[in-house]
């Protein structure tokens, strides 16, 4: 998203502070929504990885009790 140039003359409007505002409101809803996104595919690796693990941890048991 383009930024705005505070420095510009016609930032002098009323509404300014409210564009900016806005402006970095958007940029703030897209960065949470990437971050949560790239928690949710971390939290689903750390779950296949644990269930990855319980698999052969029962059958490292099974095999320890069938000796």
């Amino acid at each position: 998203m383009k930024k705005k140039n505070l420095d510009d003359p016609n930032y002098c409007k009323p509404n300014a502070l409210a564009e900016v505002f806005e402006s970095s409101l958007q940029d703030a809803k897209v960065l949470v929504h990437n971050r949560t996104c790239e928690i949710r595919n971390l939290y689903n690796q750390y779950k296949n990885m644990a269930e990855e693990l319980k698999m052969k941890w029962r059958f490292t048991l099974e095999n320890i009790q069938q000796q």
